[in-house]
């Protein structure tokens, strides 16, 4: 039987490294991690709790997922405010799960569907 432990990284695909990089590193602010030459460009960045976000150009035209990944985040109200400021495209208003968490979706550059999402305290 295959034992699972978790989820170690999630891939996207991008077409502008640089644009992807500006996008989950500086608006996203994650951090960078070191990338071993895979033989193709890409950027690697640490999402928290041993998880990783690798972008990868890959030098195909892409269209945009249907799926999309959810990152947690300590305040969604800066979020929102610094997604508005760099001008990142947002898609509605927040909403409030049963949980009582709220939750925010937004675009990546290339168009992938981000869930931004507050757990309260």
């Amino acid at each position: 039987m295959v034992k699972v432990k978790g989820l170690h990284h999630v891939g996207i695909i991008t077409v502008d490294l640089d644009k992807a990089m500006e996008f989950y590193g500086k608006v996203l602010g994650l951090p960078t991690l070191p990338r071993p030459d895979l033989g193709f460009p890409g950027a690697w960045y640490a999402l928290g709790a041993g998880q990783e976000l690798h972008l990868m150009v890959l030098g195909e035209t892409i269209t945009p997922s249907r799926r999309h990944i959810a990152l947690e985040v300590e305040d969604l109200e800066e979020t929102m405010k610094t997604l508005k400021e760099e001008g990142v495209r947002i898609r509605g208003e927040p909403i409030m799960r049963h949980d009582g968490s709220r939750t925010l979706f937004c675009y990546d550059p290339d168009g992938n569907l981000l869930e931004i999402t507050h757990h309260p305290s």
